[in-house]
């Protein structure tokens, strides 16, 4: 999955697009997704607010600032939780599955994805993508800037702590 997930987004011109309740990636999924921004992809991320995990939920938060300094927009989901996963670019291609892009489900779990470039399936999970934005609240650099210094190194904590 590794692989697809890489070659997705790489492959990505104008849009991709990716739910996930947990945001703690490996460093190469980082680096494709502000490249893709860098390249002017429109990346927007979806994550849980509320999480099941929520040790998970505030360690991925770490990673907000970098995001959002490439250009990457940042959701979180509140209600309900969220425990979907999915990965869309350009209305052409899509991957829904069991699959975290993080560290632990890669050499841990039993993962499968699903890859479609069914047209119908793509609009879809796109119009999906955009009424669970649209009742989710987006991160915006600022105000992320002037989280208290308490709440930051906890995140940064517990996000060293998840990528072990």
């Amino acid at each position: 999955l590794n692989v697809a997930v890489r070659d997705l987004v790489q492959s990505a011109v104008n849009r991709c697009w990716i739910v996930t309740p947990y945001f703690i990636p490996p460093r190469w999924f980082m680096e494709l997704l502000t490249d893709a921004a860098a390249r002017g992809v429109d990346v927007r991320l979806l994550t849980a607010g509320r999480s099941d995990v929520p040790l998970a939920r505030v360690a991925g938060r770490h990673l907000y600032k970098r995001l959002l300094r490439a250009g990457i927009r940042v959701f979180e989901k509140h209600a309900p939780i969220l425990h979907a996963k999915c990965i869309m670019a350009d209305g052409r291609t899509g991957i829904v599955g069991s699959y975290n892009v993080d560290t632990y489900g890669s050499r841990r779990n039993l993962e499968i994805g699903i890859s479609s470039t069914d047209p119908g399936l793509i609009a879809r999970l796109e119009e999906e993508f955009e009424i669970r934005t649209r009742g989710s609240d987006e991160i915006h650099l600022d105000a992320w800037l002037r989280r208290p210094l308490l709440r930051r190194t906890g995140e940064w904590l517990l996000h060293w702590l998840f990528r072990i």
